[in-house]
């Protein structure tokens, strides 16, 4: 039957309450009521901790953690343990160091171990086996992250991206992660890891191939090794090794198997011994019944019983005005007499004009239909080449490859000269050197004077200055500078000594 503990509860006969846990709080597994295999003093249901020993500090056998027992002996069945120490900590010499001058727990006097360490784990210069100190710094000076105790790294930059010198590079011109201002490290790579010349580490571009052009396989950009051959192993005329095609042929003809004919009975040109290739064509395109692939006979008669094919061309590819399919004469012109390029036989281009803006060229619009003038208006649904909407384009006239009209002006309206259609250059003067005003750069007109009428002299059409003196230095109403006429008297009628034309003096 159950029993009852001081505190009521009810235990069964195993000891063991109705959650499953003993007096101990551990469960029939060993497992303690806080989820692991000890209690809260870290002992399991034994009464052992994780090293094996009980409340007391012995083990199962009955021996301390320095491996002695109660009446001193030691698990080597001595009085002293492998080291020479008896359990009050005395070596056999009768001291507490042995001979190296090491207590029992291997320290020395100083209190240092065998390698130096204290039992805070710190040597005699204050580093740890890391080698920090007790504020984390090695022996260098410098933290974890690698900044001393000023706040600088190694190479003198915060924790920001300063530098000691005030700017975000140091002295060799790299910033803190280590690249210039271009990106590159200080062993010139970027970081995709190229150089200034685009070259990895390994020699080897972006599209990878090396300075002399080759991939790592050997292979240059045209695919070809440095015997000239490509990955399967044929040269640029398509013979491998042997000197044979893909199809097993040399360059004589003759086949691998001693003939000139293949295994399907082809020679090296794809006919077989009437001279018909797989298609039913001979070499001049006409099969067996006498047609090519265009249905026309070797006398130009087609399928239908005419000259010309259901679209309308001959066998030679023209229609009956003479165009061929990509609508293109003998010259290679279209309809409107354009060359491939949208030059006429003159060399010159057509301008279109559409919704205020201008495109040089024929070919966005298509060929004209027949009977309609090429300098007519053209109207075409869909999008301009850059890419807006329009609906209707028209010619404003004609340019050459020099970007010149039929009379020789550019699209500024210049000849080869520099000048306009009026005879004026670039800066707007003719070949007399005066603008549209009629004037030079120095601003005089074509009789040499200025806008305000004076002459290079500074005179005016009278011969008076700016100061409005002739040129003995009297003004239009007779005076000099000083207020004397010509004769030498004053506004009041005196001379320079005071006298009066009676040669009177106040």
């Amino acid at each position: 039957m159950g029993l009852l503990d001081p505190w009521g509860c009810s235990y069964d006969d195993d000891g063991y309450d109705s959650e499953g846990y003993n007096r101990k709080g551990f469960n029939r597994k060993g497992v303690h009521r806080n989820g692991t295999r000890y209690d809260d003093g870290g002992y399991d249901r034994e009464g052992y901790d994780e090293n094996g020993y009980d409340r007391r500090g012995r083990d199962c056998g009955g021996y301390d953690r320095r491996g002695f027992s109660r009446r001193g002996i030691h698990q080597n069945g001595t009085r002293y343990n492998n080291r020479g120490f008896n359990k009050k900590g005395f070596h056999r010499n009768g001291t507490r160091y042995d001979a190296e001058g090491y207590n029992e727990f291997g320290y020395d006097s100083g209190g240092y171990d065998r390698e130096g360490y204290d039992q805070a784990g710190f040597d005699r210069r204050g580093f740890d086996r890391h080698g920090r100190d007790e504020e984390g710094y090695d022996r260098e000076g410098y933290d974890r992250e690698g900044y001393d105790r000023e706040g600088y790294t190694l190479k003198g930059f915060t924790r920001g991206r300063a530098h000691r010198n005030g700017t975000l590079y140091d002295d060799e011109g790299f910033n803190k992660s280590g690249r210039d201002g271009e990106g590159y490290d200080r062993e010139g790579y970027d970081k995709a890891g190229y150089d200034r010349e685009g070259y990895d580490r390994e020699g080897y571009d972006r599209e990878g191939y090396d300075r002399e052009g080759r991939n790592r396989g050997g292979f240059n950009r045209q695919g070809y090794d440095r015997e000239g051959y490509d990955r399967e192993g044929y040269d640029r005329e398509g013979y491998d090794r042997e000197g044979r095609n893909r199809r097993g042929f040399d360059g004589n003809g003759i086949h691998r198997n001693g003939t000139h004919y293949d295994e399907q009975g082809y020679d090296q040109d794809g006919f077989d011994r009437e001279g018909y290739d797989k298609h039913d064509g001979d070499r001049e395109g006409y099969s067996r019944k006498g047609f090519n692939r265009q249905g026309f006979t070797r006398s130009g008669r087609h399928r239908n019983g005419t000259f010309y094919d259901d679209e309308g061309f001959d066998r030679s590819g023209r229609d009956k005005t003479g165009y061929d399919r990509d609508g293109l004469d003998l010259e290679g012109r279209d309809r409107d007499g354009l060359d491939q390029f949208g030059y006429d036989r003159d060399g010159f281009m057509p301008h279109w004009s559409y919704e205020k803006t201008t495109w040089c060229g024929s070919k966005e619009f298509g060929s004209s239909d027949p009977g309609i003038p090429i300098t007519e208006t053209r109207y075409h649904w869909g999008k301009r080449p850059d890419g807006e909407f329009a609906w209707a384009a028209m010619i404003i006239g004609w340019r050459d490859r020099e970007g010149r009209d039929r009379e020789g002006y550019d699209q500024d309206g210049f000849d080869r000269e520099g000048r306009n259609r009026r005879g004026f250059d670039r800066e707007g003067y003719d070949r007399e050197g005066f603008d549209s005003q009629g004037r030079n750069k120095d601003g005089y007109d074509r009789k040499g004077r200025d806008r305000e009428g004076f002459d290079r002299e500074g005179r005016d059409r009278e011969g008076y200055d700016r100061e409005g003196y002739d040129r003995e230095g009297f003004d239009r109403w007779g005076s000099d500078r000083e207020g004397y006429d010509r004769e030498g008297y004053d506004w009041l009628g005196r001379d320079r000594e005071g006298f009066d034309r009676n040669g009177f003096r106040e």
